[in-house]
């Protein structure tokens, strides 16, 4: 079915009611209409308003019809009226500009013609009739264009208040969508901030675990208490990652919960505590004094100190000792190196025995401490270097 081109898409059956009311008003015309073409004009007008919602197009033709015929004969229909003003609305207040200016030229071509044709009405013996003709021509055309333009002018006002109104709705909804762009990426943040969190407690926790179940199980018998002080770390470290893992929980149901409340010389003697009481030797060297740092960086710190240990408690040579460097000063230098088992897989590679996600996550956690890490081999060692800034303010996000 052909849609009408003008038809607008808030059309419904309540205005059509209202045209069918305002084409009763129009049909009165008959009641003055004289002749054929009385008749015709008023048959026009009512159904231009009937029309007028539904099939604005074949309104308009209609009106101009019962206009152009009353402009021409000289029979003017008061009623008719009912017809061609909701139609002058409906054009000043069309979305298509061609609609809305098209229709005021109309308008203010008929009302010159109508006010020129109704001059020749005025008699000589009123004080308009004593006017020279061309000010009885403009008084007519004034008299005849102030009321059709009046109703074109409120027309168009509608139309640039519509069009403002929905400017306002848009401009909400697209603040609404930002807003709940920026609570997704937010959320994003936060989950990839916690599986970090999760996979660096875990992947530590359980490789000293491990280690001193395997320590224990072998000393079992021969230095029982030994495997005593073995059982004596799993224990701790299991209690310590348990309240770490409660922590990033917590993290998912509140926000503002700190990850942890020791400074990074407490975590980071207490990881190395760790890590000596799992077997191998842990040399540990600090050139200058720790300093205050962000915490976003000390955390960072933190996690990469301990991403290193745990490589190089799988895959290191734990005959010869891990080398820790820490230097201070304007910046924080970390060092660790490690003698590499022979063919022991790159912890960097995605394997059966590594995920790799330990270096994809340090990598992530140093860039946002705006930090550098590199990674590698070093002649028969593995080594991780990173630096961070510490007199930078801190630039993790607020919650």
């Amino acid at each position: 079915m052909l849609r009408d081109p003008l038809r607008r898409p808030t059309a419904s059956r309540r205005t059509g009611y209202t045209d069918l009311v305002l084409a009763g008003v129009a049909l009165l015309a008959f009641l003055d209409a004289a002749g054929v073409v009385g008749v015709v004009i008023a048959a026009a007008a009512a159904a231009a308003a009937a029309l007028r919602t539904h099939l604005p197009s074949a309104a308009l033709v209609l009106a101009s019809i019962s206009v152009a015929a009353q402009l021409v004969s000289g029979q003017v229909l008061v009623f008719t009226a009912a017809a061609v003003v909701p139609l002058i609305y409906f054009c000043a207040s069309h979305a298509m500009p061609v609609v809305r200016f098209g229709s005021g030229a109309v308008v203010l071509a008929m009302s010159v013609v109508a006010g020129w044709r109704l001059s020749a009405a005025v008699g000589d013996g009123t004080a308009l009739g004593q006017r020279p003709s061309a000010e009885i021509v403009a008084a007519c055309i004034l008299v005849v264009a102030f009321p059709a333009v009046t109703v074109w002018a409120f027309g168009y006002i509608g139309y640039q208040r519509r069009v403002a109104v929905a400017g306002e709705y848009r401009a909400r909804q697209l603040e609404k969508d930002r807003k709940q762009a920026v609570e997704r990426l937010e959320v994003e943040e936060e989950r990839n901030s916690i599986a970090r969190d999760i996979h660096d407690v875990v992947a530590h926790s359980l490789t000293v675990v491990i280690a001193q179940a395997e320590g224990a199980k072998y000393s079992f018998d021969s230095s029982p208490d030994a495997a005593r002080r073995a059982l004596e770390v799993i224990a701790q470290t299991g209690r310590s990652s348990l309240t770490d893992v409660r922590t990033f929980l917590e993290r998912l149901r509140h926000r503002n919960i700190p990850t942890d409340v020791r400074s990074y010389v407490e975590s980071r003697d207490f990881l190395l505590t760790q890590i000596r009481a799992a077997g191998p030797s842990v040399d540990h060297t600090c050139v200058g004094e720790p300093r205050d740092m962000p915490a976003l960086v000390s955390v960072t710190l933190y996690r990469v100190l301990a991403e290193a240990l745990t490589n190089s408690l799988k895959y290191g040579d734990l005959t010869a000792p891990i080398v820790v460097t820490e230097t201070w000063s304007d910046t924080v230098r970390l060092t660790v190196t490690n003698a590499v088992r022979a063919q022991a897989p790159d912890p960097t590679a995605h394997g059966r025995e590594g995920s790799g996600l330990g270096s994809v996550t340090i990598a992530e956690r140093v860039a946002l401490a705006r930090g550098t890490v590199t990674m590698g081999p070093t002649d028969a060692a593995w080594a991780v270097d990173a630096r961070f800034p510490v007199d930078r303010p801190d630039t993790s996000p607020r919650e």
